[in-house]
């Protein structure tokens, strides 16, 4: 595959975005998650570039993208614009918007709100649940005095103890900063990416680069303004469920069918990185849903 880099204005210097594939036509713009940064879509990016023109962006301070200079410009509502220009860039005649866990969780925000979601044909999440409707499903089962529903509550929350950590100020930066070798590939290990994968070789400076400035986003989440709950999502949706994610229960995505009742579910029987370990099952039911 024959790939090059874009340079996106943001407010605050460039974002980077790895396109190749057709120079017209339909696309595809996939953004990661956490730790991650475009390399993870590399089985997507070969695959989609025979027919589509295809993007790979890297969200903001990582990779070759330029970082925010305060810590709110790791809010969603500030980078759902940069979102938008990506798409402008790549240019697609339509374009098909999949992401992967923080990648995701920015994009249901992106898909849920009609001033973005009209730029985009479809949208596929993996791993990775709307905020609002993560938010609202823990708060309901914990209020609920269903000792049924308050367990699956804390099951998620004890899933998510990284969130927590994540808010302390200086610690994670410094670990993952500085000792992101011992840490990064024990974590994509455990949660599903294949130990072959050329991925886990990233030396210490990559992943201080790809880990540290995103911790931010985890901080903003908890402690900046809070997203809304959508009421109706009409963008064409599709929703891909690892039932073995490592930080992400699968019941959470229970409410996805009240605000979007024909987003398309699939249960998969694989861990978080669902597009590193399946990417052939991943790559059919993207292409399954792009023609639909």
């Amino acid at each position: 595959m024959k790939s090059k880099f874009l340079s996106i204005p943001a407010p605050y210097g460039k974002l980077s975005m790895q396109v190749a594939g057709l120079d017209a036509g339909d696309a595809i713009l996939f953004i990661h998650g956490w730790p991650d940064s475009h390399d993870t879509w590399s089985h997507q990016m070969e695959y989609f570039s025979k027919n589509y023109r295809v993007g790979a962006l890297d969200l903001p301070g990582v990779g070759g993208s330029d970082a925010p200079t305060e810590r709110v410009g790791y809010h969603i509502d500030n980078i759902l614009p940069l979102i938008q220009k990506a798409i402008e860039a790549l240019g697609g005649k339509k374009t098909h918007l999949v992401a992967h866990d923080w990648g995701a969780i920015i994009s249901w925000v992106f898909a849920s709100r009609p001033e973005y979601a009209k730029d985009i044909a479809s949208y596929t999440a993996i791993s990775g649940p709307h905020p609002g409707l993560a938010r609202d499903y823990l708060f309901s089962r914990l209020k609920s005095f269903d000792p049924k529903k308050i367990a699956d509550a804390l099951r998620q929350m004890a899933k998510s103890w990284y969130i927590y950590l994540f808010q302390l100020p200086f610690v994670p930066d410094y670990v993952l900063g500085n000792f992101g070798r011992a840490v990064w590939p024990r974590a994509l290990i455990k949660g599903g990416v294949p130990e072959n994968d050329p991925m886990l070789s990233a030396s210490n400076e990559e992943i201080a680069r790809i880990a540290v400035n995103p911790l931010n986003l985890y901080r903003e989440l908890i402690q900046g303004k809070w997203l809304e709950v959508p009421t109706r999502i009409d963008t064409k949706v599709q929703v891909i469920i690892p039932k073995e994610d490592l930080a992400i229960t699968p019941e959470i995505y229970s409410n996805v069918l009240d605000v979007a009742p024909h987003a398309i579910m699939h249960y998969v029987d694989a861990n978080h990185w669902v597009q590193r370990s399946h990417a052939s099952l991943v790559n059919q039911y993207l292409e399954m849903f792009f023609r639909q």
